[in-house]
Parts: C-alpha cells; structure tokens; sequence
C-alpha cells in the first residue's frame, strides 16, 4: 500500500492528539474529587456534560471541515485548546474547570473529524481500509500509553501537570502543523478513483447505507458501556479485594485487547459488510458488559474484558470505515461518528447519575448499584433491537 505523502504526519498528529486529550480527560476527575470535592454523582455529572457538548460540537465542527478545510479547522482545534488548558492554571474552583472543560471539548470537535477524514481520504477502497486501520492503532495506542504514564507523571510533574502537559502537546501539534500536513489534506477531496462503497459491499443483502446506519446506532452504545464502566470499577475492585494498583492492571485488560483488535481488523478486511461480525460484536458487548458488572468471578471477569476489547474494537471500526467508505463528505461523516460517540459519552455517566439517584447513594464505594448496572444492561440490549430493525428494512435495492 502506497499511502499518500501527508498520512505520516496525519499519523504523528493523531498519536500526539490521542496521548494530550487521554491524559487531561482520564485524570481530571481525579483533581475534581480530590481538590474540589467533587461527589460520584457530581463527577458523572461532569462526564455527561462533556458527552453532551461533545455530540452538539462534533456535528458543527465535521461541518466546518468540510466546508473550510481540515488543516484550518485543526489549527483553530489545536490553538483553542490549547489556550483553554494554560487557563486551568490559574482556575481555582470547580465551576472553573467545568467552564475550561466545555471550552476544551468545544474546540477538541475542530480536530477529531478533521483527523478522520484526512486518514480516511484515499484514492482506492482497499486503501481507505488500511489507512483508517493505521489510525485506528496509532490513536488507541497512543491512549494506552497515555492512561498508564499518566498518574506517574502527575505523580512527578506536580498536579498542574495536568494542564500544562496537555496544553503544551496541542501548542507543539499546532507549531509543527506546516510540515505535519500538506495544503491537500486540508481540503478533504473526494475519491477519485472509485465512487460509491467497495464493490463487495454490493453483495451482500443488506444495502451499504443501510451498513452505515447500523454502525452509526451501535457505536454510541459502545461508548454507554466503555463510559459506565469506569464508574463501577472502584466498587467491583473493593468486592475482589483489589488496591488501586492492581485494579488499574486488571482493568486494563480491554484496552489492549481492543488495541489488537484494530490490528486484526487492519490486517484482515473479511468484516467488511457482514451483518453477522456486526452482531456478534453487540452481542459481545452487552454480555460481556453484563458479567463485568454483575459477576464476582476472577477469571469470568477476565474473560468478559476480553470480549469487551474485541466487541468495542469492531462496533468503532464499523462506525468510522462504513462513514469514510459511503459517499464524499468525509468531514461531515466524521462529525456525525464524533457524534453519535458523544451520545454514549452522555448517556453512560448519566445512566449512573440515574443510578445514584434511585439507591440515594453518595458514597464512591456505592456509586453504582446493581439496579443502574441492570439499568445500563437493558439500554444495551434496547440498542440490539434496534439494530436488527435497521437489518430488517435494510435490504440492498
């Protein structure tokens, strides 16, 4: 595969962007509870509000892309939250850093759809398969590494790390910009080689908007399930007598089989426009959630993480191909696959704000209950329905 000449510095840009934007979001709530006191419900609050800005912003921000060009947009991102992060310095108060992070999360849809789009723009369908699958390894890795030096760095760097780092990440990212991508990759072009879906999209049953579409309703439910999940682990950890440390080892166990699973899928394109990978994944996802949250058996966990890494690693790999593979406007399609991400990053914390609620519970150890877990099993398995009406009137014409 001969990709473009810009797709190296797209891809140098993504592991820089995935690694500042981890490292700020996965640890601020540690900040939040620890220096401003935030409660389980006021943090998954704060979740939900990010998730909500998120899904609104996305939509604008693949539009703007579109419409001006992806390198103007990710400039504007880049400088934008960069700004928002050196502000954090001087905050002091809670509502300050949920004023910063909706600022942040408002510019951060400047980038990601852009991104996407630039690694999605390719001359030949086989191509698109193999960049996207790049991208998909460069940024879940780049977060992996994020997630596990994070708290050493804190650790060593001192807490205002956390803005300062980042800030410094996405100021170096808009520097290096000019020889990061060319003037090309900023205006997003349209196939021109092949119009129209891979041709073995043509053979299947099911049309291949009809493939789009139910990737577009199955990846906001992944992210349900990887964002209510964080909330329970601090209490399924003290029920398998785990510390902290040893809950982050065990617990990161879906991440990277999630980050071999993009692998897989780069290397191997059978999943192409077959219903039943797409199936099987959300069946996956929600047993698997399911035995996560409601079973206290080691190697049964163990095993359902496993599950999870592979059914979340395939739904987002569906969603971002069959959006970058259906029709030209990739940033408009990037936005929307930003999106429909933001509704499951609203829709999972709130789920366990509803489930605080119902138990009256505050404590971080009872934050969620088994009713929210069961709550959360059933919009899952509320989504599978759904996805198999998008199956049945999505036959090809």
């Amino acid at each position: 595969m001969n990709l473009r000449a810009d797709k190296s510095g797209c891809f140098l840009l993504t592991a820089l962007h995935a690694f500042g934007t981890t490292y700020f979001f996965q640890y601020i709530l540690f900040t939040l509870r620890q220096e401003h006191g935030f409660t389980p419900a006021s943090s998954l609050l704060f979740c939900a509000l990010h998730g909500l800005v998120y899904t609104i912003s996305s939509l604008q921000g693949g539009r703007y892309a579109q419409r001006k060009g992806c390198t103007r947009s990710i400039a504007i991102g880049l400088a934008g939250m960069s700004a928002s992060l050196f502000a954090g310095l001087w905050l002091k108060t809670g509502v300050g850093v949920t004023t910063l992070m909706v600022m942040w999360s408002i510019f951060m849809c400047f980038t990601w759809p852009a991104i996407e789009a630039i690694a999605g723009d390719e001359p030949d369908r086989a191509s698109v398969a193999q960049s996207i699958g790049i991208y998909n390894l460069t940024w879940s890795a780049s977060a992996c590494l994020a997630y596990f030096t994070g708290g050493a760095l804190i650790d060593s760097l001192g807490p205002q790390s956390l803005f300062y780092v980042p800030a410094s990440i996405h100021l170096f990212s808009l520097l290096l910009l000019p020889q990061l991508l060319s003037a090309d990759a900023g205006k997003c072009s349209p196939q021109q080689v092949e119009d129209g879906p891979e041709p073995e999209a043509f053979r299947q049953p099911v049309s291949p908007r009809a493939f789009m579409k139910m990737a577009w309703l199955a990846n906001p439910f992944a992210y349900i399930a990887i964002n209510t999940l964080p909330a329970a682990v601090p209490f399924l950890s003290t029920q398998m007598g785990f510390d902290k440390v040893q809950s982050g080892y065990f617990w990161a166990t879906w991440f990277f089989v999630r980050l071999a699973t993009f692998a897989l899928l780069w290397r191997w394109t059978g999943w192409h426009y077959r219903f039943r990978w797409l199936l099987a994944a959300f069946v996956g996802l929600t047993g698997s959630l399911a035995v996560m949250l409601l079973s206290h058996e080691f190697w049964l966990i163990l095993a359902a993480q496993a599950v999870f890494g592979l059914s979340t690693g395939l739904l987002y790999s569906s969603s971002l191909f069959y959006a970058m593979d259906n029709g030209d406007e990739k940033s408009k399609h990037g936005g929307l696959h930003e999106a429909l991400i933001g509704i499951g990053i609203c829709l999972g914390p709130a789920a366990g704000v509803a489930g605080i609620a119902i138990g009256n519970q505050s404590s971080a150890e009872a934050a969620w209950p088994v009713s929210a877990s069961l709550a959360v099993v059933g919009l899952l398995i509320f989504g599978l329905f759904g996805l198999l009406w998008l199956r049945l009137r999505g036959a090809q014409r």
